[in-house]
Protein backbone atom coordinates (compact mmCIF):
# COMPACT_ATOMS: atom_id res chain seq x y z
CA UNK A 1 0.00 0.00 0.00
CA UNK A 2 1.08 3.54 -0.45
CA UNK A 3 0.31 7.22 -0.17
CA UNK A 4 0.35 9.84 -2.17
CA UNK A 5 2.57 13.04 -0.86
CA UNK A 6 2.23 16.64 -1.63
CA UNK A 7 5.17 18.26 -2.62
CA UNK A 8 5.49 20.05 0.89
CA UNK A 9 4.48 17.03 2.96
CA UNK A 10 7.61 17.53 5.66
CA UNK A 11 8.38 13.59 5.53
CA UNK A 12 9.72 12.54 8.60
CA UNK A 13 10.88 10.00 10.58
CA UNK A 14 8.52 8.53 12.81
CA UNK A 15 9.20 5.01 14.74
CA UNK A 16 12.04 2.13 13.65
CA UNK A 17 10.20 -1.29 14.65
CA UNK A 18 12.23 -4.62 14.58
CA UNK A 19 9.72 -7.83 13.91
CA UNK A 20 10.38 -11.28 14.52
CA UNK A 21 8.51 -14.59 13.87
CA UNK A 22 8.52 -18.29 15.49
CA UNK A 23 9.81 -20.48 14.23
CA UNK A 24 12.85 -17.94 13.28
CA UNK A 25 14.25 -20.91 10.93
CA UNK A 26 10.97 -19.99 8.33
CA UNK A 27 11.13 -16.10 8.51
CA UNK A 28 13.65 -13.69 9.04
CA UNK A 29 13.60 -10.90 11.35
CA UNK A 30 12.53 -7.84 9.37
CA UNK A 31 13.31 -3.74 10.24
CA UNK A 32 10.32 -1.35 9.33
CA UNK A 33 11.20 2.20 9.29
CA UNK A 34 7.85 4.10 9.88
CA UNK A 35 8.41 7.53 8.34
CA UNK A 36 4.98 10.32 8.68
CA UNK A 37 3.76 13.26 6.26
CA UNK A 38 0.74 14.76 5.04
CA UNK A 39 -0.97 13.29 2.41
CA UNK A 40 -2.22 14.59 -0.64
CA UNK A 41 -5.92 15.29 0.14
CA UNK A 42 -6.17 16.15 -3.63
CA UNK A 43 -5.00 13.45 -5.51
CA UNK A 44 -7.12 10.18 -5.85
CA UNK A 45 -6.35 7.42 -3.57
CA UNK A 46 -7.63 4.16 -4.02
CA UNK A 47 -9.33 2.80 -0.59
CA UNK A 48 -10.76 3.18 2.63
CA UNK A 49 -9.93 6.46 4.62
CA UNK A 50 -10.95 5.74 8.56
CA UNK A 51 -11.20 8.44 10.91
CA UNK A 52 -8.81 7.68 14.08
CA UNK A 53 -11.61 6.59 15.97
CA UNK A 54 -12.46 3.95 13.21
CA UNK A 55 -9.54 2.45 12.24
CA UNK A 56 -10.14 -1.32 12.11
CA UNK A 57 -7.32 -2.94 14.76
CA UNK A 58 -9.39 -6.40 14.44
CA UNK A 59 -7.99 -6.45 11.02
CA UNK A 60 -4.60 -5.43 11.08
CA UNK A 61 -1.21 -6.73 12.82
CA UNK A 62 -1.74 -7.34 16.71
CA UNK A 63 1.39 -4.22 16.71
CA UNK A 64 -0.75 -1.90 14.98
CA UNK A 65 -3.13 -1.12 18.49
CA UNK A 66 0.18 -0.19 19.99
CA UNK A 67 2.22 2.26 18.36
CA UNK A 68 0.04 4.04 16.10
CA UNK A 69 -2.42 5.86 18.62
CA UNK A 70 0.42 7.77 19.46
CA UNK A 71 1.57 7.96 15.82
CA UNK A 72 -1.98 9.47 15.16
CA UNK A 73 -2.03 11.59 18.58
CA UNK A 74 0.88 12.71 19.13
CA UNK A 75 2.50 15.73 16.39
CA UNK A 76 6.81 15.19 16.20
CA UNK A 77 6.30 11.97 17.92
CA UNK A 78 9.12 9.01 17.66
CA UNK A 79 9.29 5.11 18.86
CA UNK A 80 10.91 2.51 18.37
CA UNK A 81 10.48 -1.53 19.46
CA UNK A 82 10.55 -5.31 19.10
CA UNK A 83 7.76 -7.04 18.13
CA UNK A 84 7.69 -10.88 18.36
CA UNK A 85 4.64 -12.91 16.89
CA UNK A 86 3.89 -16.70 17.26
CA UNK A 87 4.13 -17.69 13.62
CA UNK A 88 4.91 -15.90 10.07
CA UNK A 89 4.09 -12.14 8.70
CA UNK A 90 0.57 -11.35 8.45
CA UNK A 91 -2.93 -9.91 10.99
CA UNK A 92 -3.07 -14.25 11.81
CA UNK A 93 0.02 -14.17 14.09
CA UNK A 94 -0.22 -13.52 17.37
CA UNK A 95 1.78 -11.04 19.37
CA UNK A 96 4.24 -12.85 22.43
CA UNK A 97 5.94 -10.07 23.20
CA UNK A 98 7.20 -6.42 22.72
CA UNK A 99 9.60 -3.38 24.17
CA UNK A 100 7.52 -0.79 22.23
CA UNK A 101 8.66 2.99 23.94
CA UNK A 102 7.63 6.03 22.61
CA UNK A 103 10.03 9.16 23.25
Amino acid sequence: AGVILSKDSGLRPAGVMVFSFSPPAEHLPMRIRVLEAKPDTQAIQPGVIYSSTEIPYHSMWADDKIWMPTLLATSNSFFQGHFAFSSGPGAHSKLLNHNWQPY
